[in-house]
């Protein structure tokens, strides 16, 4: 699987997941901070990536149609986990799914859960 991470989710998680052999790059190494969420989306897709965030706009599938991704894997842990912590839980989530599973498709990160929406 190859991922975006979303600049509102710590810088560490691209390093993270690099390290479990996920190709990973942050939004802000490629020139993505601050950018409207359209064209994080569109960079992501360009770059055949699935997009990491905490960001629940993008959950809307008629702004962001799944046909027209490669994945959205939205972050939805509570504020009060600390921050290696989420990175630990993303990265064990991430390692378990499968790039038909997430290509095409909003998926839901919780502490203890992953959920899918399908189409």
């Amino acid at each position: 699987m190859k991922c975006l991470i979303d600049e509102a989710l710590p810088r560490s998680l691209a390093k993270a997941l690099q390290d479990a052999e996920i190709d990973a790059v942050d939004a802000r190494d490629v020139g993505l901070q601050g950018k409207s969420d359209p064209e994080v989306l569109a960079h992501a897709v360009s770059d055949e990536r699935s997009l990491i965030t905490k960001d629940l706009d993008f959950s809307d599938p008629r702004r962001f149609p799944p046909e027209r991704h490669f994945g959205i894997l939205i972050v939805r842990f509570p504020d009060t986990v600390l921050k290696a912590s989420l990175v630990r839980m993303v990265v064990d989530a991430v390692k378990t799914l499968k790039d038909e599973e997430v290509i095409r498709n909003v998926v839901i990160l919780e502490p203890t859960n992953v959920r899918f929406w399908r189409k």
